[in-house]
């Protein structure tokens, strides 16, 4: 998945939890149960990749669906 152990950790779980890991380029995509994506660094530099991580993947999870205008 990526260069990082705690982060490989932390997808696996969500991917036991029901969510899909795809490769897309330099970027990995954590397809959520709910339909939605994060977009994950294969090889994350940041300290802070984890913590950030975690951060998207919970505003994405609360984030409402939008309604199209009709």
């Amino acid at each position: 998945m990526t260069n990082n152990k705690d982060i490989n950790n932390y997808l696996r779980k969500w991917t036991r939890r029901g969510a899909i890991f795809r490769y897309a380029g330099k970027h990995g995509r954590l397809f959520l149960p709910n339909g939605r994506f994060v977009c994950v660094a294969l090889s994350p530099s940041d300290y802070r990749a984890l913590k950030n991580l975690k951060r998207d993947i919970h505003t994405t999870l609360k984030a409402k669906t939008r309604s199209k205008a009709s």
